[in-house]
Protein backbone atom coordinates (compact mmCIF):
# COMPACT_ATOMS: atom_id res chain seq x y z
CA UNK A 1 0.00 0.00 0.00
CA UNK A 2 2.12 2.86 -1.32
CA UNK A 3 1.65 6.62 -1.27
CA UNK A 4 1.61 6.48 -5.06
CA UNK A 5 -1.40 4.16 -5.04
CA UNK A 6 -3.23 6.32 -2.52
CA UNK A 7 -2.44 9.43 -4.59
CA UNK A 8 -3.94 7.71 -7.63
CA UNK A 9 -7.17 6.71 -5.87
CA UNK A 10 -7.36 10.18 -4.38
CA UNK A 11 -7.01 11.98 -7.71
CA UNK A 12 -8.79 9.80 -10.29
CA UNK A 13 -12.58 10.08 -10.21
CA UNK A 14 -12.81 7.07 -12.55
CA UNK A 15 -11.51 4.85 -9.75
CA UNK A 16 -13.95 3.71 -7.08
CA UNK A 17 -12.86 5.07 -3.69
CA UNK A 18 -12.70 1.56 -2.24
CA UNK A 19 -9.74 -0.36 -0.89
CA UNK A 20 -9.63 -3.97 0.31
CA UNK A 21 -6.71 -4.28 2.73
CA UNK A 22 -6.70 -7.76 4.32
CA UNK A 23 -4.86 -7.53 7.65
CA UNK A 24 -5.86 -10.94 9.18
CA UNK A 25 -4.79 -9.80 12.66
CA UNK A 26 -3.10 -6.95 14.53
CA UNK A 27 -1.05 -8.82 17.10
CA UNK A 28 2.62 -9.06 15.97
CA UNK A 29 3.12 -12.56 17.37
CA UNK A 30 0.09 -13.91 15.51
CA UNK A 31 1.18 -12.18 12.30
CA UNK A 32 4.64 -13.75 12.59
CA UNK A 33 3.08 -17.18 13.15
CA UNK A 34 1.01 -16.63 10.01
CA UNK A 35 4.17 -15.82 8.07
CA UNK A 36 2.92 -12.36 7.23
CA UNK A 37 5.57 -9.64 6.86
CA UNK A 38 5.78 -6.93 9.50
CA UNK A 39 6.44 -3.38 8.39
CA UNK A 40 7.73 -0.33 10.19
CA UNK A 41 4.37 1.33 9.57
CA UNK A 42 1.71 -0.12 11.87
CA UNK A 43 -1.72 -1.10 10.63
CA UNK A 44 -3.44 1.75 12.54
CA UNK A 45 -1.01 4.22 10.94
CA UNK A 46 -1.78 2.82 7.49
CA UNK A 47 -5.52 3.19 8.03
CA UNK A 48 -5.12 6.71 9.38
CA UNK A 49 -3.12 7.59 6.24
CA UNK A 50 -5.97 6.31 4.06
CA UNK A 51 -8.55 8.33 5.99
CA UNK A 52 -6.56 11.55 5.76
CA UNK A 53 -7.04 11.61 1.99
CA UNK A 54 -9.36 14.21 0.52
CA UNK A 55 -11.65 11.56 -0.99
CA UNK A 56 -13.64 9.50 1.46
CA UNK A 57 -12.18 6.07 0.78
CA UNK A 58 -14.21 3.09 1.92
CA UNK A 59 -12.07 0.49 3.64
CA UNK A 60 -12.71 -3.23 3.61
CA UNK A 61 -10.51 -5.66 5.51
CA UNK A 62 -10.51 -9.26 6.67
CA UNK A 63 -9.54 -10.89 9.94
CA UNK A 64 -8.88 -14.49 10.90
CA UNK A 65 -10.15 -15.81 14.22
CA UNK A 66 -8.76 -18.79 16.11
CA UNK A 67 -5.32 -19.10 14.53
CA UNK A 68 -3.39 -21.73 16.54
CA UNK A 69 -2.02 -20.22 19.73
CA UNK A 70 -4.29 -17.14 19.70
CA UNK A 71 -4.75 -16.19 23.35
CA UNK A 72 -7.74 -14.47 24.86
CA UNK A 73 -5.70 -11.29 25.30
CA UNK A 74 -4.60 -11.36 21.66
CA UNK A 75 -8.23 -11.77 20.64
CA UNK A 76 -9.21 -8.85 22.89
CA UNK A 77 -6.54 -6.77 21.13
CA UNK A 78 -8.19 -7.57 17.82
CA UNK A 79 -11.62 -6.66 19.24
CA UNK A 80 -10.32 -3.28 20.38
CA UNK A 81 -8.87 -2.67 16.94
CA UNK A 82 -12.15 -3.50 15.17
CA UNK A 83 -14.10 -1.33 17.63
CA UNK A 84 -11.80 1.68 17.29
CA UNK A 85 -11.05 1.45 13.57
CA UNK A 86 -14.65 1.08 12.38
CA UNK A 87 -13.90 -0.31 8.94
CA UNK A 88 -16.83 0.07 6.56
CA UNK A 89 -16.67 -3.61 5.58
CA UNK A 90 -15.18 -6.58 7.40
CA UNK A 91 -14.74 -10.16 6.30
CA UNK A 92 -14.45 -12.60 9.22
CA UNK A 93 -12.95 -16.06 8.84
CA UNK A 94 -12.25 -18.80 11.36
CA UNK A 95 -9.00 -20.73 11.04
CA UNK A 96 -9.24 -23.93 9.02
CA UNK A 97 -6.12 -26.09 8.49
CA UNK A 98 -5.31 -26.68 4.84
CA UNK A 99 -3.41 -29.85 4.00
CA UNK A 100 0.19 -29.17 3.07
CA UNK A 101 0.39 -25.71 4.60
CA UNK A 102 2.77 -24.84 7.46
CA UNK A 103 -0.18 -23.71 9.58
CA UNK A 104 -1.73 -27.17 9.39
CA UNK A 105 1.21 -28.52 11.40
CA UNK A 106 0.88 -26.01 14.22
CA UNK A 107 -0.16 -27.17 17.65
CA UNK A 108 -2.16 -25.26 20.28
CA UNK A 109 -5.37 -25.44 18.24
CA UNK A 110 -8.22 -23.38 19.62
CA UNK A 111 -11.35 -25.29 20.60
CA UNK A 112 -14.08 -24.95 17.98
CA UNK A 113 -16.58 -23.66 20.52
CA UNK A 114 -14.17 -20.90 21.55
CA UNK A 115 -13.56 -19.96 17.92
CA UNK A 116 -17.29 -19.79 17.21
CA UNK A 117 -17.88 -17.55 20.23
CA UNK A 118 -15.05 -15.25 19.16
CA UNK A 119 -16.38 -15.03 15.61
CA UNK A 120 -19.83 -14.15 16.96
CA UNK A 121 -18.39 -11.40 19.17
CA UNK A 122 -16.40 -9.83 16.31
CA UNK A 123 -19.47 -10.00 14.06
CA UNK A 124 -21.55 -8.16 16.66
CA UNK A 125 -18.92 -5.43 16.97
CA UNK A 126 -18.76 -4.99 13.21
CA UNK A 127 -22.56 -4.98 12.86
CA UNK A 128 -22.74 -2.00 15.22
CA UNK A 129 -19.93 -0.28 13.29
CA UNK A 130 -21.78 -0.83 10.03
CA UNK A 131 -25.08 0.47 11.39
CA UNK A 132 -23.39 3.58 12.75
CA UNK A 133 -21.61 4.34 9.47
CA UNK A 134 -24.75 3.68 7.40
CA UNK A 135 -26.85 5.96 9.63
CA UNK A 136 -24.50 8.80 8.73
CA UNK A 137 -25.66 8.48 5.10
CA UNK A 138 -29.35 9.06 5.82
CA UNK A 139 -30.44 12.34 4.25
CA UNK A 140 -27.62 12.34 1.70
CA UNK A 141 -27.99 11.91 -2.05
CA UNK A 142 -25.62 9.32 -3.53
CA UNK A 143 -24.94 8.21 -7.11
CA UNK A 144 -26.21 4.63 -7.39
CA UNK A 145 -25.67 2.17 -10.23
CA UNK A 146 -29.11 0.66 -10.83
CA UNK A 147 -28.81 -3.08 -11.41
CA UNK A 148 -32.42 -4.21 -11.78
CA UNK A 149 -35.39 -5.51 -9.82
CA UNK A 150 -34.94 -7.00 -6.39
CA UNK A 151 -35.04 -10.82 -6.48
CA UNK A 152 -37.41 -10.67 -3.50
CA UNK A 153 -40.04 -8.30 -4.94
CA UNK A 154 -40.67 -6.44 -8.19
CA UNK A 155 -41.67 -3.39 -6.13
CA UNK A 156 -38.02 -2.56 -5.42
CA UNK A 157 -35.05 -1.74 -7.60
CA UNK A 158 -31.58 -2.60 -6.37
CA UNK A 159 -28.29 -0.89 -6.95
CA UNK A 160 -24.83 -0.17 -5.60
CA UNK A 161 -22.83 2.88 -4.73
CA UNK A 162 -19.18 3.11 -5.76
CA UNK A 163 -18.31 1.85 -2.29
CA UNK A 164 -20.25 -1.41 -2.50
CA UNK A 165 -18.51 -4.36 -4.09
CA UNK A 166 -20.81 -6.90 -5.78
CA UNK A 167 -21.62 -10.14 -3.97
CA UNK A 168 -19.73 -9.33 -0.74
CA UNK A 169 -21.20 -5.97 0.36
CA UNK A 170 -24.67 -4.62 0.96
CA UNK A 171 -26.85 -2.87 -1.60
CA UNK A 172 -29.17 0.08 -2.05
CA UNK A 173 -32.86 -0.83 -2.14
CA UNK A 174 -34.80 1.74 -4.15
CA UNK A 175 -38.45 2.01 -3.14
CA UNK A 176 -39.44 5.11 -5.09
CA UNK A 177 -38.69 6.38 -8.60
CA UNK A 178 -37.65 4.66 -11.82
CA UNK A 179 -34.44 4.26 -13.77
CA UNK A 180 -32.96 2.27 -16.62
CA UNK A 181 -30.83 -0.72 -15.69
CA UNK A 182 -27.20 0.34 -15.91
CA UNK A 183 -28.00 3.99 -15.21
CA UNK A 184 -26.21 5.84 -12.42
CA UNK A 185 -29.06 7.65 -10.70
CA UNK A 186 -29.15 10.11 -7.77
CA UNK A 187 -30.70 8.36 -4.78
CA UNK A 188 -31.75 10.06 -1.57
CA UNK A 189 -30.97 7.72 1.33
CA UNK A 190 -33.95 7.51 3.70
CA UNK A 191 -33.19 4.41 5.80
CA UNK A 192 -30.06 2.65 7.05
CA UNK A 193 -29.74 -0.97 8.07
CA UNK A 194 -26.79 -3.10 9.13
CA UNK A 195 -25.72 -3.85 5.57
CA UNK A 196 -28.20 -2.24 3.20
CA UNK A 197 -29.45 1.27 2.50
CA UNK A 198 -32.93 2.30 1.36
CA UNK A 199 -33.67 5.33 -0.75
CA UNK A 200 -35.60 7.00 -3.54
CA UNK A 201 -34.49 8.22 -6.94
CA UNK A 202 -34.48 11.99 -7.29
CA UNK A 203 -34.97 13.91 -10.48
CA UNK A 204 -34.57 17.57 -11.34
CA UNK A 205 -34.86 20.14 -8.54
CA UNK A 206 -35.49 17.48 -5.88
CA UNK A 207 -31.88 16.25 -6.05
CA UNK A 208 -30.59 18.81 -3.60
CA UNK A 209 -33.47 18.61 -1.12
CA UNK A 210 -33.58 16.56 2.05
CA UNK A 211 -36.70 14.75 3.25
CA UNK A 212 -39.04 16.72 5.53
Amino acid sequence: MTERLLDLVDSEEALCPYLDVPIQHVNPDILRAMGRPLHSESIPQLIEGIRQRSRKITLRTTVMIGFPGETQEQFRELCRFVTETKSHRLGIFSFSPETGTPAAKLKNRIAQEVVENRVKEIMEIQAENSRELNRQLVGKTLPVLVEGLSPETDLLLTGRTATMAPDVDGQVLINKGSAIIGEIAPVLITEAHTHDLVGSILRGDRQNKRPP
